[in-house]
């Protein structure tokens, strides 16, 4: 049933449900109690799967909760307590009273204007008043099906959605109305300036906050928002994102960090990434740009191949230089160069056999680096090049290449020696017959992007690698 849904029946069953609760049951109270229990408890069990939601015999009981909900850690079960209205709430002092836990009273009543023994109240009033009660969490039917409605499974939701649907019932506090629910899960009034860290600090118990602060550190970082102690909530952008942050939180960031983000946003998002969550997750990350990520992070992101092939896009010569998830790769798109990046090897495979350069072609383009392996053929012979100490092999390769003779010494493919993020050493091999470039161990992003510019010469030829 949708958020819609359950408010209008609702609606529909609350005033007869407690037009008959006044006095003694009657059968007509018990069936709109019990239809009513009926589309809370769905809503419970939908927004906290997993979750325990016991339902007791009573309902609308001044001590006897509703429901009882736990999450399998004993000692922290979730009474819930089901009123007519805000002013019934304000009027039994619930705030005030001393109870077991933190209990939730949801009004089925959303009005919040009413007086009560000659005093006027409206919500900040309310606010005011269950202050006092610490932890419980005083809510109406209508912020409840907001806050745990399912989000459009297409549609790009805004990324804290998720989190206060399952949370809004185990971790909410204070008066969470539908204007302070919208403030979390509807991007255009989250986004009104105000810092969502502070938003989270004000909604929900200290424990839960813990799920929502990183997304809400990266979401103001993302918007420029100012936060009271937002210095002193950086230290949460530590540890690696979850799968379903990288699903959710992750795309809205890249379509919405505006524009010219400080390079801090893709610095300390890059720390929390690496190549095997993109690629587990890349049907989430299809059609986005990851350029500011990726170029802020070239030389942290690590991976163990690459290809260098074509792009396919007609239009690929116009068009600038950017970052993609394509398929199950991280690719680079520039002008008709698509170079491919994977973490596992089985990600990304050359099906094509492609011509070699000559020595003399190559070899002043090897100068910047550390030459420890070649092979190569002349036109009658096959020889391998190795270094035994470790030292270049460029003048060895120079006296093969004089003895193979007319049309000269073919390269196959060099082994250049480069250092990881570590300092460890680390080999790559450049292939030119396939176009692939493979590290014997992971390497910065940045050290395969400079090898695979070996591979660019005038009479290349490229074919698109398979990828799962």
């Amino acid at each position: 049933m949708s958020s819609e849904d359950l408010q209008a029946r609702a609606l529909e069953l609350k005033v007869l449900a407690f037009q008959a609760a006044i006095d003694s049951p009657t059968p007509i109270q018990d069936s709109y109690a019990a239809d009513i229990k009926n589309l809370v408890q769905q809503r419970l069990e939908d927004s906290n799967r997993g979750a325990k939601v016991e339902r007791t015999p009573y309902f609308n009981h001044s001590s006897i909760p509703d429901f009882v909900v736990s999450w399998g850690k004993p000692g922290y079960p979730r009474d819930i307590f089901l009123r007519g209205s805000y002013a019934a709430i304000v009027a039994a002092r619930e705030a005030g009273r001393r109870r077991e836990g933190d209990p939730v009273f949801m009004s089925l009543d959303n009005r919040k204007e009413f007086s009560l023994a000659g005093h006027d109240y409206d919500r900040i009033s309310i606010a005011q008043t269950v202050s006092a009660g610490d932890g419980m969490l005083i809510t109406d039917l209508k912020a409840f099906s907001t806050a745990t409605a399912e989000p459009e499974p297409s549609g790009d939701f805004f990324p804290l959605q998720e989190l206060v649907r399952v949370n809004f019932v185990r971790g909410g506090r204070g008066l969470f109305d539908d204007e302070q629910v919208n403030l979390l899960v509807d991007e255009e009034a989250a986004l009104q300036g105000t810092s969502l860290i502070d938003q989270v600090a004000a909604s929900f118990t200290e424990e839960t906050q813990d799920k929502f602060r990183r997304a809400a550190v990266l979401i103001d970082l993302s918007q420029d928002i100012p936060s009271d102690d937002f210095l002193d909530q950086l230290h949460l952008l530590r540890g690696r994102l979850t799968r379903e942050e990288v699903r959710s939180l992750l795309p809205w960031i890249l379509r919405n960090a505006q524009v010219g983000p400080r390079a801090e946003l893709w610095r300390r998002l890059g720390e929390l990434l690496d190549l095997e969550l993109l690629e587990s997750e890349s049907d989430a990350l299809q059609d986005l740009d990851f350029t500011p990520l990726i170029e802020a992070n070239v030389s942290r992101l690590l991976a163990t191949r690459a290809y260098a092939g074509l792009n396919p896009d007609p239009d690929a010569e116009q068009a600038p230089i950017s970052w993609r998830m394509q398929g199950s790769t991280l690719t680079k798109l520039d002008g008709p160069r698509a170079i491919r990046f994977a973490l596992l090897g089985t990600r990304l495979k050359s099906t094509g056999s492609f011509s070699t350069p000559r020595w003399t072609d190559l070899r002043g383009r090897l100068e910047p680096y550390s030459v420890t392996g070649a092979g190569g053929h002349g036109i009658d012979e096959e020889i391998r090049v190795e270094s035994r100490r470790g030292r270049n092999i460029r003048e060895s390769l120079d006296y093969v290449a004089a003895l193979a003779g007319e049309p000269g010494f073919f390269i196959d493919d060099v082994s250049l020696r480069v250092h990881d993020a570590g300092g460890d050493e680390r080999t790559i091999t450049v292939d030119f017959g396939s176009r692939l470039v493979v590290s014997s161990g992971e390497v910065e992003l940045g050290s395969l992007l400079s090898a695979t510019q070996l591979l660019d010469r005038p009479d290349s030829e490229s074919s698109a690698p398979e990828t799962d």
